[in-house]
């Protein structure tokens, strides 16, 4: 499994610090999340790409999360297309390899609606790519089930051009919501990606790994069993050292 490093938009460290210190530590490749402020009219592409290039990382990306692509207001979802639209080209400008795409679920009050809406944004940003577009399960709502990432799929009818980015540290707050557990997403068969940070169980926290309660010596063997190819530390506390002790903890689980 190759070892990827997130970067974390809200640290005081720049972004091109952030991948020289991970380059440095021996990291396989760069995960960027274009969530505020690392947003397209704020960053300098071409610094990035400089950056990126020098380094010798490969680079995954994620549209921003929290978009409102389930909304039961039309002009909100374009909206939120045309935000995710505008991520994903800078992204693909970046060399991005793989890009995901977090789904909505915080209409269950209209949940009758919700899938399809949905599954009409996720076509709209997937007819706009160039590259492979991930679909990554919530910690919270309808999907945290595999079946209804399946279902999602179906209704956009994308079951073979979407795979699953599967967030571990959401898999383990949903599980307390009758979400799925890890093993229904690997059986599945259609993992390309994976986020792990630590939490306590009941939010998703973003901790350094060993910080919280999950087992990563258990979760690192079935990934290996599933023949996961890439693996990304999304630690979001600790600073640059958080992530570098989760590579630690991670490499001797």
């Amino acid at each position: 499994m190759l070892l990827g490093a997130a970067l974390n938009p809200q640290m005081d460290e720049s972004l091109q610090k952030q991948i020289q210190a991970y380059a440095s530590a021996g990291f396989d490749y760069i995960d960027l999340a274009l969530d505020y402020p690392a947003v397209p009219e704020k960053l300098d592409a071409d610094a990035l790409r400089d950056c990126l290039k020098e380094t010798g990382l490969p680079l995954h990306g994620q549209t921003p999360a929290h978009l409102p692509f389930g909304s039961p207001y039309a002009d909100v979802r374009h909206a939120a297309v045309d935000a995710a639209k505008e991520a994903l080209e800078l992204l693909e400008t970046l060399g991005a390899q793989t890009v995901v795409f977090h789904p909505d679920g915080d209409y269950g009050f209209v949940a009758k609606y919700m899938m399809a809406w949905n599954a009409e944004s996720l076509n709209a940003v997937v007819d706009a790519s160039r590259t492979q577009i991930l679909l990554e399960n919530l910690p919270h709502g309808p999907f945290t089930r595999v079946d209804k990432m399946a279902e999602l799929m179906h209704a956009a009818g994308l079951e073979k051009r979407v795979l699953l980015n599967v967030d571990v540290g959401h898999v383990i707050v949903g599980q307390h919501q009758n979400g799925s557990t890890l093993d229904d997403f690997l059986k599945a068969g259609l993992v390309r990606h994976v986020h792990v940070s630590d939490n306590d169980g009941n939010a998703d926290q973003h901790l350094p790994l060993g910080k919280g309660k999950i087992d990563w010596t258990e979760v690192k063997t079935k990934l290996k069993k599933a023949q996961v190819p890439e693996v990304t530390i999304e630690c979001y506390v600790g600073g640059i050292q958080g992530m570098l002790d989760s590579k630690k903890t991670w490499e001797t689980a």
